[in-house]
């Protein structure tokens, strides 16, 4: 678990970018119709058990991290789950 603060973004794929880039890991993503999926964030890659599920204020997202939008002091939280 890492905990960044200070990020300006506008959606939570923004955040991440600008997390990945910071700390200068690898970050793979599709682009579909209704928006970029995350495919690998580091060394963890999304498969048929697990994917990244990314969540804003500790709700789950009704649309594609790129198209949500965030607004300052929102908490964007990515976490590596079991795919159900």
């Amino acid at each position: 678990v890492t905990t960044y603060s200070g990020i300006l973004a506008r959606t939570p794929y923004e955040a991440l970018s600008d997390v990945v880039k910071r700390e200068q890991m690898p970050l793979e993503t599709k682009q579909y119709d209704f928006g970029v999926f995350v495919k690998k964030i580091g060394t963890y890659e999304s498969d048929n058990t697990k994917a990244w599920i990314v969540s804003v204020n500790g709700h789950s997202l009704t649309s594609a991290a790129d198209k949500t939008q965030i607004e300052n002091g929102d908490i964007v939280e990515w976490v590596y789950s079991p795919v159900k």
